[in-house]
């Protein structure tokens, strides 16, 4: 027992916190967006809302999951860490096979919590560039650098952890950008 399974329970949102989440990105217009772990999931999440799932990089090469959300959701954002181009390729297909209709987003992901910008690979984007069209981004540095050089390589979306406060509990807060430091991807997506 490596202690994933404890951390993902600890950090599991209840379909009732599920809901009051997208009741609250439904007031402040907000687009909807979880990720997505097994298929029971499939069922409540396309109950609230079909327009896009996300399918974190451990999922990415599982098949039924991959298909089941295909038939589901309009949209499919799939994190490609730790994943090889072969098993990216087979996913692709996978989904474009199960419904020609889903649009898909491929985001380049680096599986490391966080991400040191000398990890990134940002050239990696290119690879990805070759076998899909639309590209993004899973960005898990403390900074705003990788996401913003990515820009000019062509993505499309990018996925980057937010906070208010680096010191609040839990893992992921202690690489979200604050505020300040999110606004640079912003104005840096103005300029192209």
């Amino acid at each position: 027992n490596d202690g994933r399974r404890e951390i993902y329970q600890k950090a599991e949102l209840t379909e009732e916190k599920t809901r009051k989440i997208y009741q609250i990105c439904q007031k402040n217009n907000i687009k909807f967006l979880t990720s997505i772990f097994d298929h029971e999931e499939i069922d409540f999440i396309s109950s609230i809302d079909k327009t896009m799932i996300k399918i974190p990089s451990p999922e990415m090469r599982n098949n039924k999951l991959l298909e089941k959300c295909a038939k589901f959701f309009e949209c499919i954002i799939l994190s490609s860490g730790a994943s090889n181009i072969n098993e990216v390729q087979n996913s692709l297909n996978i989904i474009k096979n199960s419904n020609s209709k889903c649009k898909i987003i491929l985001l380049h992901c680096v599986s490391l919590y966080p991400c040191s910008d000398e990890n990134v690979r940002l050239q990696r984007i290119s690879s990805l560039k070759k076998i899909h069209n639309s590209i993004g981004i899973s960005d898990h540095t403390p900074d705003s650098l990788s996401s913003i050089l990515s820009i000019p390589l062509g993505i499309n979306t990018i996925e980057k952890h937010f906070t208010i406060d680096n010191e609040l509990p839990g893992r992921d807060n202690k690489f979200a950008l604050l505020p300040d430091e999110f606004s640079k991807i912003s104005m840096s997506l103005k300029r192209y």
